[in-house]
C-alpha cells in the first residue's frame, strides 16, 4: 500500500459495479463503525462505489475499524449475493 502524501481522509473503491456504499452503512454499523456513504460527498449524486475513510485516529484504532469494515463487506449482500472473497481497493 502507498502511504498518502496528506490529507485527512482516503477514499476506498468497493470492487464490485454493483456494490454500493449505502447498502454496506447498516452492516458496519452492526460492528460498532459508523460511516458515511460515498454519495453523502457527491452534491450531484454517485460516489456510490466508494467509501471516505478519515485517518486521523490513532493506528490501532484504524486497523481495528478496518478490521470491522471488512467484517461488515463479507456480510453486506452484493445484488443478491454474497461479497465474500473480495475486498474493497484503496484509492489514494
Amino acid at each position: 500500500m502507498r502511504t498518502p502524501s496528506g490529507g485527512l481522509s482516503l477514499w476506498c473503491e468497493l470492487p464490485d459495479d454493483r456494490a454500493h456504499s449505502s447498502d454496506l452503512v447498516p452492516y458496519a454499523a452492526g460492528r460498532d463503525v459508523i460511516i458515511v456513504p460515498g454519495p453523502a460527498f457527491a452534491p450531484e449524486g454517485g460516489l456510490d462505489r466508494f467509501l471516505r475513510i478519515p485517518f486521523t485516529a490513532p493506528p490501532a484504532v484504524l486497523e481495528d475499524a478496518i478490521a470491522r469494515i471488512a467484517l461488515a463487506w463479507r456480510d453486506a449482500p452484493v445484488s443478491g449475493r454474497s461479497a465474500r472473497g473480495v475486498a474493497p481497493t484503496l484509492v489514494a
